[in-house]
């Protein structure tokens, strides 16, 4: 609006489409318009708007819906239209009855800005919009450019798209007889009468495979359910809705009805009578005629009375007459019914490596049937095992092995037949890691193992006894954990008492270990021998006594020597004494 005080205005230049602002003086109902960045005189309002009604006719117009406006209020808001781009522009006029006023922003597709609203409180009603913005007058041979170009563009055959967003075709869009389709539903409208018309959804099939009760299906997706395609054909996608029901599922290709069950050809299988022993060779049996066995089919005939047990082999069979040429049996006895049966052809050594060994009708015997005792082998430096011609053999001989050859895997079991010495090696591994001095009868276990090691896994002492024994030298060093303790040098070892003895005062020997006698030298004086001396007289001892009743003796010791100590039982005042004393007890500790 314009002070009436002022001329027409030089404003800025507009923010946006600057050609179409109009300026408007109250005062004087006076109007400018802006071209080419100047304000120019149009004319005075009153004649604009007595002639605006008969010079708008033969512009464009939209009228859809109703709009409500506050008196002296901006902002009108439409209910049922749709305010796009193309429908209004800033700088069309607004009509409501008699009053109009310019449109100054299009803010949505339902809501106007507008200069202060002068014709009164509307709600709910009805309007037009008159599209009279000079752009969209400007350039009158362009845009007959473009009508023409939308005159050959407006047949039947041309499609008006729907947005995603929208339920429906804008009711503006369209001419009788075109189309509107909506590329993210497959939908599809005709406009009959002035009004969008619903046909109904037109998109490819899509093949979703077997039917899934918790997918979500659409129009045009194809399942398939017990062989039969459907697809669906309700407007809303869903789940949960199985074939066949017609509110959600079409046929689209069914299963076709089974044919005629044809002739049963011949078959195998067959029975007979005839009384033939189990055994191999050739075997004839009278059967039934037409069965389906062919010349050279391995076939076996099972005994179902009179025997129990099998026969199969290559067969030749003529009218009635069934011949199996048996290579294989199981059982015995003379069978006088039989069932006959196809089998396949056994395979090498008649065992399936899928069965792990299964196929042994006796495990037992088939391992010992491969359990062989082997020529001897003499030893040798070198000792072969491998070319043994047994898994148990006898090695004779005296001659010392170094090195022993074995397959990587392989197993031998040696009995010696003589004294020899093994030597423990990189490539020869004994127990115990230290050299074995073998005795006639003695037995070893040996195992190959990769890149030419041999172990021996296993050794057994003709003696009994095992193969590292404890020495004296072991128990006193008490080092070694893997030699074995025999009670010939248990007693050897520093934990061990090397000698005890219990004696009365009698000088009489109640029970001892390594004690050969008593020497009684006195009241109370004893002196005990070793059977077995110590290697010094440094050796530990401990006593003590047994007594009837407390009077103060004590012992005490004179400095031993290496066969013998010396003990007095005194009082606690050093006098010699056996009062109240029944015996002493003596133990010795150190190195033999």
């Amino acid at each position: 609006m314009i002070d009436p005080s002022n001329l027409p205005p030089e404003l800025a230049e507009p923010p946006q489409d600057a050609p179409g602002w109009i300026a408007f003086q109250l005062s004087t109902a006076k109007v400018w318009r802006k071209l080419n960045g100047k304000w120019l005189p149009i004319a005075e309002a009153q004649e604009l708007i007595r002639n605006r009604t008969s010079s708008l006719t033969s512009l464009s117009s939209y009228s859809t819906g109703t709009v409500s406006v506050a008196a002296n209020g901006t902002i009108v808001t439409g209910a049922g239209v749709i305010w796009s781009g193309t429908n209004v522009r800033p700088g069309d006029i607004l009509q409501v009855g008699d009053f109009q006023t310019i449109i100054t922003d299009v803010t949505d597709e339902s809501h106007l800005v507008i200069p202060p609203w002068g014709g009164g409180a509307q709600a709910g009603a009805a309007y037009t919009i008159w599209q009279w913005f000079p752009q969209r007058v400007a350039g009158a041979q362009a845009m007959q450019f473009v009508n023409d170009l939308v005159a050959a563009l407006n047949t039947s055959g041309f499609f008006w798209f729907v947005d995603a967003s929208l339920t429906a075709p804008d009711p503006s869009y369209g001419e009788d007889g075109q189309y509107a389709y909506q590329p993210t539903t497959g939908k599809q409208w005709i406009k009959v009468g002035g009004i969008w018309s619903y046909l109904g959804i037109y998109k490819g099939l899509s093949f979703r495979g077997p039917y899934d009760n918790a997918a979500t299906y659409a129009v045009g997706d194809v399942q398939t359910t017990s062989g039969t395609s459907y697809v669906w054909i309700n407007p809303t996608p869903g789940s949960g809705h199985p074939a066949p029901n017609a509110t959600y599922w079409q046929v689209l290709a069914a299963q076709g009805i089974q044919g005629p069950t044809g002739a049963t050809g011949p078959g195998y299988g067959g029975t007979s009578t005839t009384s033939l022993a189990i055994g191999t060779g050739a075997k004839a049996f009278t059967t039934q005629a037409g069965l389906a066995y062919q010349d050279g089919a391995r076939v076996r005939a099972t005994a179902t009375a009179g025997a129990t047990g099998w026969l199969e082999g290559v067969v030749t069979y003529s009218g009635t007459t069934l011949t199996i040429t048996a290579d294989k049996i199981f059982g015995s006895g003379t069978g006088t019914a039989w069932n006959f049966n196809v089998v396949g052809q056994p395979g090498a050594g008649d065992l399936s490596s899928a069965n792990n060994g299964s196929d042994f009708a006796s495990p037992k015997t088939a391992k010992d049937n491969i359990s062989v005792h082997g020529a001897d082998v003499a030893s040798a430096a070198t000792t072969n095992l491998e070319a043994a011609t047994g898994d148990l053999v006898d090695v004779t001989g005296t001659t010392n092995i170094n090195f022993v050859t074995l397959g990587e895997g392989h197993e031998r079991t040696v009995r010696f037949t003589g004294v020899l010495t093994m030597t423990h090696s990189a490539s020869l591994l004994l127990p115990g890691a230290a050299n074995i001095t073998t005795a006639a009868g003695d037995f070893a276990v040996f195992r190959g193992y990769a890149s030419g090691v041999v172990r021996c896994v296993g050794y057994t002492k003709a003696n009994g006894q095992p193969l590292l024994v404890a020495a004296k030298s072991d128990q006193i060093a008490a080092s070694s954990a893997a030699a074995a303790v025999v009670p010939g040098v248990q007693q050897f070892h520093p934990s061990a008492a090397k000698g005890w003895v219990f004696l009365s005062m009698a000088a009489a020997i109640a029970t001892s270990y390594n004690v050969s006698s008593i020497t009684d030298s006195g009241t109370g004086q004893f002196t005990v021998n070793w059977t077995v001396p110590f290697a010094t007289a440094n050796y530990a001892i401990h006593t003590s006594l047994s007594i009837s009743a407390a009077s103060g003796q004590v012992t005490q010791l004179a400095i031993p020597s290496a066969s013998g100590c010396a003990l007095y039982v005194t009082t606690n005042a050093g006098a010699v004494s056996e009062t109240g004393v029944v015996g002493a007890h003596i133990v010795a500790f150190g190195g033999q």
